[in-house]
Parts: C-alpha cells; sequence; structure tokens
C-alpha cells in the first residue's frame, strides 16, 4: 500500500493521506491525461510517502480575496 500524504502547496498544511490506488481511480473519472499530469501535483520527496499537494480551504479563501498571490509559491494567512 503506496500512501500520499495530502498537502496544501502554499501554506503546507498537511490536509490527510490517501492510496495511490484511490487518487488513480479517482482521477480517471475527471482526466484522460492524468498520469502526463501528476507530476503537476505530486512533488516527490525524499521520505517513505510522496506528497500530493492541493489547497487548503483557508488557502482557497485568501487567494479569492487576494488574486494576486496566485503568483507565490508560499504565503502566510
Amino acid at each position: 500500500m503506496e500512501l500520499l500524504e495530502c498537502q496544501c502547496r502554499y501554506c503546507n498544511t498537511v490536509i490527510g493521506r490517501l492510496e495511490k490506488n484511490q487518487l488513480l481511480q479517482l482521477t480517471s473519472y475527471y482526466c484522460h491525461s492524468f498520469e502526463a499530469e501528476l507530476s503537476d501535483f505530486v512533488k516527490f520527496i525524499q521520505s517513505p510517502n510522496q506528497v500530493f499537494q492541493i489547497v487548503c480551504e483557508d488557502c482557497e479563501m485568501t487567494l479569492s480575496e487576494y488574486p494576486h498571490y496566485h503568483q507565490y509559491k508560499n504565503f502566510i494567512h
């Protein structure tokens, strides 16, 4: 069982963990070329788990108020 850690791409808050097979199954319904786009969302780190980056609810709210924050790699809210 290979686990992916789900983490916010802006504040690095750990949101949860997901089995890689579950992720591939879910995304196959939404994206036909998921394997090609996987590198945009999964950051490989030097640990047993891989990190799957998404945007947490707090950062999403901040980005909706300050859209120019999209240009930053991370920020504090």
